[in-house]
Protein backbone atom coordinates (compact mmCIF):
# COMPACT_ATOMS: atom_id res chain seq x y z
CA UNK A 1 0.00 0.00 0.00
CA UNK A 2 2.81 2.39 0.89
CA UNK A 3 5.07 1.61 -2.04
CA UNK A 4 5.80 4.55 -4.30
CA UNK A 5 7.97 4.63 -7.40
CA UNK A 6 11.19 6.45 -6.65
CA UNK A 7 12.90 8.87 -9.00
CA UNK A 8 15.29 7.30 -11.46
CA UNK A 9 18.47 8.70 -9.87
CA UNK A 10 19.83 7.04 -6.72
CA UNK A 11 22.67 9.16 -5.33
CA UNK A 12 24.52 8.39 -2.10
CA UNK A 13 22.87 9.16 1.22
CA UNK A 14 24.75 12.34 2.20
CA UNK A 15 23.82 14.37 -0.91
CA UNK A 16 20.19 13.40 -0.29
CA UNK A 17 20.42 14.44 3.35
CA UNK A 18 22.05 17.75 2.45
CA UNK A 19 19.24 18.57 0.03
CA UNK A 20 16.71 17.85 2.79
CA UNK A 21 18.53 20.20 5.16
CA UNK A 22 18.89 22.94 2.53
CA UNK A 23 16.21 25.57 3.08
CA UNK A 24 16.80 26.80 -0.47
CA UNK A 25 16.07 23.40 -2.04
CA UNK A 26 12.80 23.02 -3.90
CA UNK A 27 10.01 20.92 -2.42
CA UNK A 28 9.94 18.71 -5.49
CA UNK A 29 13.65 17.96 -5.07
CA UNK A 30 13.15 17.17 -1.38
CA UNK A 31 10.16 14.94 -2.14
CA UNK A 32 12.29 13.01 -4.62
CA UNK A 33 15.07 12.72 -2.03
CA UNK A 34 12.71 11.14 0.51
CA UNK A 35 11.33 8.73 -2.07
CA UNK A 36 14.84 7.71 -3.05
CA UNK A 37 15.73 7.03 0.59
CA UNK A 38 12.55 4.97 1.04
CA UNK A 39 13.16 3.08 -2.20
CA UNK A 40 16.76 2.22 -1.34
CA UNK A 41 15.91 1.14 2.22
CA UNK A 42 13.16 -1.16 0.96
CA UNK A 43 15.09 -2.50 -2.02
CA UNK A 44 18.05 -4.76 -2.66
CA UNK A 45 20.51 -2.01 -1.75
CA UNK A 46 19.03 -1.64 1.72
CA UNK A 47 21.86 -3.38 3.57
CA UNK A 48 24.47 -1.15 1.96
CA UNK A 49 22.42 2.00 2.45
CA UNK A 50 21.31 1.33 6.04
CA UNK A 51 24.62 2.07 7.86
CA UNK A 52 24.68 5.63 6.53
CA UNK A 53 21.06 6.18 7.58
CA UNK A 54 21.83 4.74 11.01
CA UNK A 55 24.86 7.00 11.41
CA UNK A 56 23.06 10.20 10.41
CA UNK A 57 19.52 9.49 11.57
CA UNK A 58 19.59 12.32 14.12
CA UNK A 59 19.98 14.77 11.23
CA UNK A 60 17.54 12.97 8.95
CA UNK A 61 14.98 12.70 11.73
CA UNK A 62 15.05 16.44 12.35
CA UNK A 63 14.47 17.12 8.67
CA UNK A 64 11.62 14.63 8.59
CA UNK A 65 9.92 16.19 11.64
CA UNK A 66 9.98 19.54 9.86
CA UNK A 67 8.63 18.16 6.59
CA UNK A 68 5.85 15.85 7.81
CA UNK A 69 4.02 18.98 8.95
CA UNK A 70 4.37 20.60 5.51
CA UNK A 71 1.15 21.79 3.84
CA UNK A 72 2.57 20.19 0.69
CA UNK A 73 0.93 16.75 0.88
CA UNK A 74 3.43 15.12 -1.49
CA UNK A 75 6.39 16.26 0.61
CA UNK A 76 4.71 15.30 3.88
CA UNK A 77 3.79 11.84 2.67
CA UNK A 78 7.21 11.20 1.13
CA UNK A 79 8.85 12.19 4.44
CA UNK A 80 6.52 9.80 6.27
CA UNK A 81 7.34 7.01 3.87
CA UNK A 82 11.06 7.47 4.41
CA UNK A 83 10.52 7.66 8.17
CA UNK A 84 8.55 4.40 8.15
CA UNK A 85 11.34 2.50 6.43
CA UNK A 86 13.90 4.05 8.80
CA UNK A 87 12.17 3.31 12.11
CA UNK A 88 11.24 -0.20 10.97
CA UNK A 89 14.90 -1.12 11.34
CA UNK A 90 15.91 -1.84 14.92
CA UNK A 91 19.52 -0.91 14.04
CA UNK A 92 18.40 2.63 13.27
CA UNK A 93 16.15 3.21 16.26
CA UNK A 94 18.34 1.48 18.86
CA UNK A 95 20.67 4.46 18.94
CA UNK A 96 17.98 7.15 18.98
CA UNK A 97 17.79 9.09 22.26
CA UNK A 98 14.59 8.36 24.19
CA UNK A 99 13.46 11.98 24.09
CA UNK A 100 13.84 12.13 20.30
CA UNK A 101 11.96 8.85 19.83
CA UNK A 102 9.17 10.18 22.02
CA UNK A 103 9.13 13.40 19.98
CA UNK A 104 8.74 11.42 16.76
CA UNK A 105 5.85 9.38 18.15
CA UNK A 106 4.15 12.52 19.49
CA UNK A 107 4.53 14.25 16.12
CA UNK A 108 2.97 11.28 14.33
CA UNK A 109 0.02 11.20 16.73
CA UNK A 110 -0.49 14.95 16.37
CA UNK A 111 -0.40 14.67 12.59
CA UNK A 112 -3.11 11.99 12.57
CA UNK A 113 -5.33 14.08 14.84
CA UNK A 114 -4.86 17.42 13.07
CA UNK A 115 -4.38 16.62 9.39
CA UNK A 116 -7.31 16.96 7.02
CA UNK A 117 -5.67 14.74 4.37
CA UNK A 118 -6.71 11.08 4.57
CA UNK A 119 -3.57 9.82 2.85
CA UNK A 120 -1.33 11.72 5.25
CA UNK A 121 -3.21 10.37 8.27
CA UNK A 122 -3.08 6.85 6.90
CA UNK A 123 0.63 7.05 6.24
CA UNK A 124 1.33 8.39 9.74
CA UNK A 125 -0.60 5.45 11.20
CA UNK A 126 1.44 3.15 8.96
CA UNK A 127 4.66 4.52 10.46
CA UNK A 128 3.39 3.92 14.00
CA UNK A 129 2.46 0.34 13.07
CA UNK A 130 5.91 -0.33 11.59
CA UNK A 131 8.17 1.36 14.15
CA UNK A 132 10.63 -0.63 16.26
CA UNK A 133 11.41 1.87 19.01
CA UNK A 134 12.39 0.23 22.32
CA UNK A 135 9.32 -0.92 24.32
CA UNK A 136 10.03 1.37 27.30
CA UNK A 137 9.80 4.39 24.97
CA UNK A 138 6.62 3.20 23.26
CA UNK A 139 5.03 2.19 26.57
CA UNK A 140 4.99 5.80 27.75
CA UNK A 141 3.21 6.86 24.55
CA UNK A 142 0.40 4.28 24.64
CA UNK A 143 -2.16 6.71 26.16
CA UNK A 144 -1.32 9.23 23.41
CA UNK A 145 -1.58 6.52 20.73
CA UNK A 146 -4.97 5.39 22.07
CA UNK A 147 -6.13 9.03 22.04
CA UNK A 148 -5.07 9.14 18.40
CA UNK A 149 -6.96 5.97 17.50
CA UNK A 150 -10.09 7.27 19.21
CA UNK A 151 -9.74 10.42 17.13
CA UNK A 152 -9.53 8.36 13.92
CA UNK A 153 -12.84 6.66 14.59
CA UNK A 154 -14.58 9.79 15.83
CA UNK A 155 -13.87 11.80 12.65
CA UNK A 156 -16.45 10.48 10.22
CA UNK A 157 -15.24 12.80 7.47
CA UNK A 158 -11.79 11.21 7.62
CA UNK A 159 -12.74 7.54 7.79
CA UNK A 160 -11.86 5.13 5.02
CA UNK A 161 -11.31 1.41 4.71
CA UNK A 162 -7.55 1.91 4.28
CA UNK A 163 -7.30 4.16 7.34
CA UNK A 164 -9.34 1.80 9.53
CA UNK A 165 -7.17 -1.11 8.39
CA UNK A 166 -4.02 0.82 9.23
CA UNK A 167 -5.41 1.86 12.62
CA UNK A 168 -6.03 -1.81 13.39
CA UNK A 169 -2.43 -2.53 12.42
CA UNK A 170 -1.42 0.01 15.07
CA UNK A 171 -3.49 -1.85 17.67
CA UNK A 172 -1.88 -5.15 16.70
CA UNK A 173 1.61 -3.62 16.80
CA UNK A 174 0.95 -2.24 20.28
CA UNK A 175 -0.35 -5.61 21.46
CA UNK A 176 2.88 -7.21 20.24
CA UNK A 177 5.15 -4.43 21.44
CA UNK A 178 3.75 -3.21 24.77
CA UNK A 179 1.11 -5.70 26.00
CA UNK A 180 1.20 -4.53 29.63
CA UNK A 181 0.22 -0.98 28.74
CA UNK A 182 -2.39 -2.24 26.26
CA UNK A 183 -3.79 -4.27 29.13
CA UNK A 184 -4.16 -1.07 31.13
CA UNK A 185 -6.03 0.52 28.23
CA UNK A 186 -7.97 -2.57 27.19
CA UNK A 187 -11.45 -1.06 27.55
CA UNK A 188 -10.45 1.87 25.33
CA UNK A 189 -9.23 -0.21 22.40
CA UNK A 190 -11.89 -2.89 22.82
CA UNK A 191 -14.56 -0.24 22.14
CA UNK A 192 -12.82 0.56 18.87
CA UNK A 193 -11.86 -2.90 17.65
CA UNK A 194 -14.82 -5.14 18.48
CA UNK A 195 -17.45 -3.33 16.35
CA UNK A 196 -15.13 -3.65 13.35
CA UNK A 197 -15.34 -7.46 13.29
CA UNK A 198 -18.61 -6.96 11.37
CA UNK A 199 -17.28 -4.22 9.06
CA UNK A 200 -18.55 -4.32 5.49
CA UNK A 201 -14.96 -4.53 4.15
CA UNK A 202 -13.42 -7.99 4.55
CA UNK A 203 -9.87 -6.69 5.06
CA UNK A 204 -11.04 -4.58 8.02
CA UNK A 205 -13.19 -7.41 9.43
CA UNK A 206 -10.35 -9.90 9.32
CA UNK A 207 -7.82 -7.50 10.82
CA UNK A 208 -10.22 -6.62 13.64
CA UNK A 209 -10.77 -10.31 14.34
CA UNK A 210 -6.99 -10.83 14.41
CA UNK A 211 -6.61 -7.98 16.91
CA UNK A 212 -9.44 -9.35 19.04
CA UNK A 213 -7.93 -12.84 19.06
CA UNK A 214 -4.42 -11.57 19.79
CA UNK A 215 -5.69 -9.37 22.60
CA UNK A 216 -7.95 -12.04 24.11
CA UNK A 217 -5.75 -12.70 27.19
CA UNK A 218 -5.84 -8.96 27.99
CA UNK A 219 -9.58 -8.74 27.29
CA UNK A 220 -10.24 -11.65 29.65
CA UNK A 221 -8.22 -10.00 32.42
CA UNK A 222 -10.88 -7.29 32.47
CA UNK A 223 -13.73 -9.48 31.33
CA UNK A 224 -16.41 -7.79 33.44
CA UNK A 225 -15.69 -4.33 32.03
CA UNK A 226 -15.30 -5.61 28.47
CA UNK A 227 -18.46 -7.73 28.61
CA UNK A 228 -20.39 -4.68 29.80
CA UNK A 229 -19.32 -2.92 26.59
CA UNK A 230 -20.09 -5.85 24.30
CA UNK A 231 -23.49 -6.87 25.64
CA UNK A 232 -25.38 -3.78 24.42
CA UNK A 233 -23.63 -4.06 21.04
CA UNK A 234 -24.62 -7.68 20.55
CA UNK A 235 -28.36 -7.22 20.10
CA UNK A 236 -28.25 -3.83 18.37
CA UNK A 237 -25.32 -4.30 15.98
CA UNK A 238 -23.14 -7.37 16.23
CA UNK A 239 -25.63 -10.24 15.97
CA UNK A 240 -27.70 -8.68 13.14
CA UNK A 241 -24.52 -7.96 11.18
CA UNK A 242 -23.11 -11.42 11.89
CA UNK A 243 -26.33 -12.92 10.52
CA UNK A 244 -26.01 -10.81 7.37
CA UNK A 245 -22.40 -11.92 6.94
CA UNK A 246 -23.35 -15.55 7.41
CA UNK A 247 -26.00 -15.31 4.71
CA UNK A 248 -23.52 -13.64 2.34
CA UNK A 249 -21.14 -16.64 2.26
CA UNK A 250 -18.93 -15.61 5.20
CA UNK A 251 -19.94 -18.59 7.36
CA UNK A 252 -16.41 -19.57 8.37
CA UNK A 253 -15.48 -16.11 9.61
CA UNK A 254 -18.72 -15.75 11.57
CA UNK A 255 -18.43 -19.15 13.26
CA UNK A 256 -14.79 -18.49 14.19
CA UNK A 257 -15.87 -15.26 15.89
CA UNK A 258 -18.57 -17.06 17.83
CA UNK A 259 -16.22 -18.70 20.42
CA UNK A 260 -14.45 -15.36 20.96
CA UNK A 261 -17.73 -13.69 21.92
CA UNK A 262 -18.67 -16.64 24.11
CA UNK A 263 -15.37 -16.30 25.99
CA UNK A 264 -15.77 -12.57 26.46
CA UNK A 265 -19.40 -12.66 27.52
CA UNK A 266 -18.78 -15.44 30.02
CA UNK A 267 -21.55 -15.85 32.58
CA UNK A 268 -23.64 -13.09 31.00
CA UNK A 269 -24.80 -15.81 28.60
CA UNK A 270 -26.26 -17.77 31.50
CA UNK A 271 -29.19 -15.39 31.77
CA UNK A 272 -30.90 -17.06 28.81
CA UNK A 273 -33.73 -15.31 27.01
CA UNK A 274 -33.85 -13.57 23.60
CA UNK A 275 -30.19 -12.61 23.72
CA UNK A 276 -28.86 -16.18 23.85
CA UNK A 277 -31.54 -17.24 21.34
CA UNK A 278 -30.18 -14.74 18.82
CA UNK A 279 -26.67 -16.06 19.36
CA UNK A 280 -27.83 -19.66 19.05
CA UNK A 281 -29.52 -18.89 15.74
CA UNK A 282 -26.10 -18.29 14.20
CA UNK A 283 -24.97 -21.69 15.40
CA UNK A 284 -28.10 -23.30 14.05
CA UNK A 285 -27.35 -21.87 10.62
CA UNK A 286 -23.93 -23.50 10.81
CA UNK A 287 -25.33 -26.94 11.61
CA UNK A 288 -27.79 -26.65 8.74
CA UNK A 289 -25.04 -25.89 6.22
CA UNK A 290 -24.50 -28.57 3.53
CA UNK A 291 -20.74 -28.03 3.85
CA UNK A 292 -18.95 -30.57 6.10
CA UNK A 293 -16.26 -27.95 6.82
CA UNK A 294 -18.83 -25.42 8.03
CA UNK A 295 -20.51 -28.08 10.17
CA UNK A 296 -17.17 -28.98 11.76
CA UNK A 297 -16.44 -25.33 12.61
CA UNK A 298 -19.98 -25.00 13.97
CA UNK A 299 -19.39 -28.01 16.20
CA UNK A 300 -16.20 -26.46 17.60
CA UNK A 301 -18.05 -23.22 18.23
CA UNK A 302 -20.84 -25.13 19.98
CA UNK A 303 -18.27 -26.86 22.19
CA UNK A 304 -17.07 -23.44 23.38
CA UNK A 305 -20.60 -22.67 24.54
CA UNK A 306 -20.85 -25.99 26.43
CA UNK A 307 -17.52 -25.18 28.12
CA UNK A 308 -18.98 -21.79 29.04
CA UNK A 309 -22.04 -23.40 30.66
CA UNK A 310 -19.75 -25.68 32.66
CA UNK A 311 -18.70 -22.59 34.61
CA UNK A 312 -21.95 -23.03 36.55
CA UNK A 313 -22.41 -26.81 36.95
CA UNK A 314 -25.82 -27.82 38.15
CA UNK A 315 -27.38 -24.43 37.49
CA UNK A 316 -30.32 -24.20 35.09
CA UNK A 317 -28.95 -22.00 32.37
CA UNK A 318 -31.84 -21.74 29.96
CA UNK A 319 -35.33 -20.52 30.66
CA UNK A 320 -38.31 -21.98 28.80
CA UNK A 321 -38.01 -19.23 26.19
CA UNK A 322 -34.56 -20.38 25.08
CA UNK A 323 -34.43 -22.58 22.02
CA UNK A 324 -31.74 -25.20 21.80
Amino acid sequence: MMATVAPPSSPGFLPLLESLEDSAAGQSEQTDAYLTIANRLSGEEGRQFLPAVEKHFSRLGKAILAHIASPNADLSQAALQALGFCVYHSHVVSGVPEAFAAEILSALCSLVVKSTDKNTCTRALWVISKQSFPPPVVAKKVPCILDTLESVWSREDMQSVVMEHEALNVVIRMLEHVPTQMGDGVVRWAKLVIPLVVHSASKVRLRAAAAMEMGMPLLLEKQTEVAAIIEPMMSTKLIPELQKLFMSKNETNVLKLWPLFVKLLGKLLHRGGPFINSLLHLEELGFRSPSPTIKKIAFLAWKSLIDNFALNPGEQIFSDQSSL
